[in-house]
């Protein structure tokens, strides 16, 4: 009988130190989430666009809407191979030409006639009147010098978040194979000592939100332009490019 007792206090013993260790493990099954440019946890509700890009200086403009010559006409997601939404992630998506057997319908004008280095004299393929061999990708994402993310589904009225931009402006694949970049504070430009701007994104009502170039609370219009794909780019300098998107909730 005493040794019957004296096997029942060892179990019992044992099964308080072996809960006592399994509470003391540390939690191994939360790993960190890696987060690439642009994107961040999803969950949200994707916003369709009617997307404007007008100029803020005048009539020079980093981008201009081109149909017929015209500055400020609309694009809207699902129409004329274009995609313009802010995404699940919270992040502004704007695509000219998503379509990948047709030459763009829509596309954009890059205003590069104004280099922070005026010896400057580069002038890429998308510059010279080959707009329509491109599609122009537009992608906020975060900054790690800019504030601090909020999707912008979350924004609030009246209140802005300094984010950073990617440009991409991509051949077709069939009359233009090349890759153009320009950046606004993002990935390898996204440097304590890069002077490109970053983009300030403010929602100015419910169903709308305006984009523009700013360096956080001073003025600032440059981006930096890359040539080349992520593995081999050749940097070709900076520019001021001036612009202003008004995104609109369809």
């Amino acid at each position: 009988m005493r040794k019957l007792r004296h096997l029942s206090t060892l179990w019992l013993f044992a099964s308080f130190l072996t809960g006592c260790i399994k509470q003391s493990q540390p939690d191994i099954t939360r790993q960190p989430t890696v987060v690439e440019f642009g994107s961040k946890p999803s969950g949200l509700q994707q916003v369709a666009l009617t997307v404007v890009l007008k100029s803020t200086i005048d009539n020079t403009s980093m981008v201009q809407s081109k149909i017929n010559s015209e500055n400020g006409q609309p694009y809207t997601d699902g129409l004329e191979n274009v995609q313009a939404i802010i995404d699940q992630n919270g992040n502004f998506v704007f695509s000219t030409n998503i379509s990948k057997s047709n030459l763009a319908i829509r596309y954009v004008v890059y205003d590069l006639s104004d280099p922070v280095d005026p010896t400057n004299t580069y002038v890429p393929a998308f510059g010279r009147g080959y707009y329509n061999q491109y599609n122009y990708v537009f992608t906020t994402g975060n900054s790690q010098y800019g504030s601090a993310f909020i999707p912008l589904q979350n924004l609030s009225i009246d209140k802005s978040e300094c984010l950073a931009m990617t440009c991409n402006v991509n051949g077709d694949g069939v009359n233009s194979i090349f890759k153009y970049t320009i950046r606004f504070h993002a990935t390898k430009d996204d440097l304590s000592t890069s002077p490109t701007a970053f983009v300030i994104v403010t929602r100015i009502a419910d169903n709308e939100w305006k984009i523009e170039p700013a360096s956080c609370g001073t003025a600032n219009d440059i981006g930096a332009l890359w040539t080349g794909d992520t593995r081999n780019e050749i940097p070709k300098g900076y520019f001021h490019l001036p612009f202003s998107f008004k995104l609109t909730k369809r």
